[in-house]
């Protein structure tokens, strides 16, 4: 929709979510308070919160599910392309990437990680409803073309690849400027991923 074309009550709700999420990222779940919040999102008062949320659970709640770089990442796979199975991953790869290293990456980072420390991951689980219909597509792909792959459960092959392109954006924000990300980038991770970090045995 439109920015124009939104309500104010509309702005204000989008406006409270992303001072929220600044505000997690820079205190954490406990740290953040209802006025800060409110005053990030330019609110006079504090109260004006609760014309929008009963709280700062749901107001977190919404965080996670407006901001959380699942709900990219699992419509970035949806969109991938490639002839080939090797094409295909690569595509996702860069796609997921890019969404990855969007803007606010490192408060994305932390809201990941105060998901899984403050609520188990609870939320994430509300969101895959949703967003499984996105994964099964690329899975159904990936099956058209089983006779590339090695012998192994197409739900573990999902998992070893979102967690490796995971694991390589967070090191590359973790460890920026160290020698272990001043060398190799998304493609040397692929080559690893789809060929395996072992030589062929000859």
């Amino acid at each position: 929709m439109d920015k124009k074309t939104l309500t104010k009550g509309a702005r204000t709700r989008t406006a409270l979510i992303n001072a929220a999420l600044q505000c997690f990222a820079e205190s954490g779940y406990h740290g953040a308070s209802m006025r800060l919040i409110a005053e990030r999102a330019g609110l006079k008062a504090v109260g004006g919160i609760y014309n929008h949320f009963y709280g700062k659970e749901e107001i977190f709640t919404e965080v996670v599910r407006t901001h959380h770089p699942v709900n990219q990442l699992a419509p970035a796979l949806a969109d991938s392309d490639g002839v080939t199975l090797e094409a295909l991953f690569r595509d996702a790869a860069r796609r997921m990437a890019a969404q990855l290293g969007a803007d606010n990456g490192m408060a994305l980072v932390k809201l990941m990680f105060i998901e899984l420390v403050e609520f188990d991951g609870k939320h994430i689980a509300q969101l895959f409803e949703s967003l499984f219909p996105h994964v099964m597509r690329f899975m159904q792909r990936i099956s058209l073309q089983q006779d590339e792959l090695r012998k192994a459960p197409p739900p573990v092959i999902m998992r070893a690849f979102i967690g490796s392109i995971y694991a390589f954006f967070l090191t590359e924000l973790l460890l920026a400027g160290t020698p272990m990300t001043t060398t190799g980038d998304l493609d040397d991770l692929m080559d690893v991923f789809l060929h395996g970090a072992l030589k062929a045995e000859t």
